[in-house]
């Protein structure tokens, strides 16, 4: 990747300011940076996407509810037991 200043065009290994482009006063401030701009092996620029959030996926979705699997046999066996015989009916 290298790094390329977009108003003269020259390309730099390194990022930074432009020192063709970049104006500064007589004590060497700077007045008028120009940084330059990661580009691919084509030359045109990077652009960095921002990384988005997952907070509207499960929007409009209720939680399921959490069934006691316990609970649900315990009942399904008093269902099938018979008060007289204690035996289970399977069919």
């Amino acid at each position: 990747m290298d790094w390329k200043c977009m108003t003269c065009e020259t390309v730099a290994p390194y990022r930074g300011l432009c020192r063709d482009c970049t104006e500064y006063d007589e004590n060497g401030n700077i007045l008028n940076p120009v940084p330059r701009v990661k580009v691919n092996s084509l030359g045109l620029p990077i652009i960095k996407k921002r990384g988005g959030t997952n907070h509207n996926i499960n929007k409009g979705f209720r939680a399921s509810k959490k069934i006691d699997v316990q609970k649900t046999l315990v009942e399904d066996l008093k269902d099938l037991t018979s008060d007289a015989d204690e035996y289970i009916d399977l069919a």
